[in-house]
Order: structure tokens, then sequence, then C-alpha cells
């Protein structure tokens, strides 16, 4: 990396996000905080996901579009824009999401004054199809489509800030369920340390759980960040259908068994006190007993990994 270089690289990968991409694109062009990098790839496209994307191109030289001759899948697109990073932070983007234009700039200065932070993200708020802001249900911890039904939960504040590797895995296994800090600011040193490629549903709360064993998460309090809700997100797949999403060229429907082989296997690669080894399988072991880890096992229907009950996944691209 020369002097020359940006200290930030946005990695946006995309498939067929033509209703959205250019309000993200719009989103990312506004930051206060403009000395990055954004890398586009394109996972072959087959709307007008290419043109919008390639206009922005060529208007801004900090955008750097690139393009897949076939569908990777999901897990592998997601990767791609990391692996062609080299700058000392990163972040990912999701082509429907929308960001204050302050988000970068909070991010970045809580990273630069805090060397033992490795994770900097804000507050999340919840948006409709259109960008209208969702309600909120107190009772349910949740936010609620047109029809009153709960889209998605909010994460417990301070999650992954504490002094302690073993309490901030224990977080984020227990009390991290959107895993929304994906999208937050990595310093990029320490995600290339862990074990960050990966191809199955499920898998941003791996990179979680594993980054947090070398430095704490910080999260901005305000809201700068918003998630959109919208028809035809993962959410409405199923779990074997999930996995085909993910990576249609290497199918495996069983994430669950999966993210327990990566939970012990960061358990393992991580210098630790036997204490604190031993406190982390044990929060592995209560994970596993708890009814909706094992109901993906035993219970037949369409989130059952091994596909007793579902129907049958849809053919790779």
């Amino acid at each position: 990396m020369s002097d020359a270089s940006p200290p930030l690289t946005i990695g946006l990968p995309v498939y067929n996000g033509e209703d959205h991409v250019g309000v993200a694109l719009d989103d990312i062009a506004a930051q206060t905080f403009g000395d990055f990098e954004l890398i586009i790839s394109d996972n072959a496209s087959t709307d007008r996901t290419s043109e919008i994307c390639r206009e922005y191109a060529a208007r801004d030289s900090r955008i750097r579009y690139t393009r897949s001759p076939r569908n990777l899948g999901m897990g592998p697109n997601v990767n791609r824009v990391f692996e062609l990073s080299q700058t000392r932070y990163f972040k990912w983007v999701s082509h429907d999401d929308r960001h204050d234009p302050a988000f970068l700039e909070r991010c970045i200065d809580v990273l630069d004054r805090e060397p033992e932070v490795v994770l900097c993200h804000s507050e999340t708020g919840f948006i409709g199809e259109h960008g209208e802001p969702l309600p909120y249900d107190e009772k349910r911890r949740a936010y609620l489509d047109s029809v009153g039904e709960p889209v998605t939960r909010l994460d417990k504040l301070r999650v992954g800030e504490g002094p302690t590797p073993q309490h901030r895995f224990r977080d984020v296994l227990r009390s991290m369920d959107g895993c929304f800090h994906i999208y937050g600011v990595f310093r990029a040193d320490m995600l290339r340390k862990i074990a960050w490629r990966k191809n199955y549903f499920g898998h941003d709360k791996v990179i979680l759980a594993e980054i947090v064993l070398l430095g704490r998460l910080n999260q901005i309090g305000e809201t700068l960040f918003f998630k959109r809700s919208r028809k035809g997100q993962t959410t409405d797949y199923g779990t074997r259908e999930k996995a085909v999403l993910i990576n249609p060229h290497h199918y495996s429907g069983n994430a669950h068994m999966l993210m327990l082989r990566d939970y012990l296997a960061a358990v393992r690669r991580t210098r630790l006190s036997a204490l604190q080894r031993a406190h982390m399988l044990w929060t592995i072991a209560m994970l596993v007993r708890r009814p909706g880890f094992l109901g993906h096992v035993f219970v037949p229907g369409q989130h059952n990994y091994l596909g007793f009950g579902s129907r049958r996944p849809p053919r790779p691209a």
C-alpha cells in the first residue's frame, strides 16, 4: 500500500440490485469522510445493475467496478471485495441499505483514537421497501412490517464491548441476532488474521465471534445506519434455499454444524489461557443446547438444514 492510498476500502457485492443500488452509492458519495476507495463486485447481474454502477464509476474516480462472468454465489462475492482491498480499514456495504453522511467519519474517528477497537458501528434503524421508517413494538422488541408482523429484532446494545475475550465471545453468541455490526468499519489487519472466508448462511456471526477475540467492538450512540426490509431478502428463504443462495456451486445445507465447527476452530486458534478457553467452550455448549439450534436438526420444515420436510432447493444459477 503506497502513501497515497486511501485509509479505507468499501466493498459492495451486488446481484440484480437495480432498485436500490443507486441510492446506496449516493449515500457513500455523500459521506463527510471522503478518503476511500469503493470496490463494486457485480455477481453477473441480469438487470440494469451493471449500467448503473458503470455510470457512477465513470463519474467518481474512487469507484472501481468489477463484474464476474458467472454468478459465484453470495458468499464468494462477499469474500471477493475484501480480497481486492489493501487498506488500513475495511467496510462491507449492502446494495439496499442506507447510511447517514456522518457514518464513516464517526467510525474512523473511533478507530483512529482507540487502537484496542477492532470494529466500529453505529446504532441501527430500520426502513421499509421505499425507505419509510418501520414502527417499533416495545413488547416484542421488533420492528413491524405494513401488516404488523415482526420483520427484524434489535441486537442488545454494547454487545462485544467487554474487557475480556471470553465475555465478548459470549455476548456475540448469546445476544447478537441481527449481526448488523458486520456492516461496520473493520480494522483490516485484524480481519485478515481470522478465518473470514465463509460460504454458508450465518457466516457473519462467526466472523464477529472470532474478531472479538482480538479486540473489542464499539457502537456509536447515534443511529447512522439503516437496514432495509424488503421482499425477496434472505430472511424469506428456507435453510436449504439460503445455502444455495450463498454458494450455488458448492452446496452445503448444514449451516449450523459449520458454524459450530468454526466457533470451536476460532477458540483453538486464538492465544487464550486455559480458563478463558474453558469459559468459551462452555458458552458454545450452552448454544448447542438451545431449542432453536437443535430445532434445525430435528424439527422438519423449511429451516431444517438436513432438508427434512423442506421444499426442494432451487438449482444453482
